[in-house]
C-alpha cells in the first residue's frame, strides 16, 4: 500500500485494503493501520478511504 496511499484513487486504496484482509485469512483478529506514518503528500480522500473500507469489508462473513 506505500504507493496506493499517496499516488492512488480512493477506490484503488479500497481494493488494497480488501486484498490485504483477503491476504491476512477470515480471521476475525486483526488490527488495520498505516505501517508507521501517513505520507504527507496522500490525498484526504485515501486516508478516509482507508480508514472506513474495514468497517465495511469486516462485515462478517467477508465478502471477498
Amino acid at each position: 500500500m506505500p504507493q496506493v496511499l499517496p499516488n492512488g484513487t480512493p477506490c484503488e486504496v479500497r481494493g488494497e485494503v480488501r486484498r490485504r484482509f483477503k491476504d491476512c485469512g477470515r480471521g476475525p483478529r486483526y488490527v488495520v493501520a498505516s505501517v508507521h506514518v501517513i505520507p504527507p503528500d496522500a490525498q484526504p480522500e485515501n486516508v478516509c478511504a482507508l480508514d472506513e473500507e474495514p468497517l465495511t469489508a469486516s462485515r462478517f462473513p467477508l465478502a471477498l
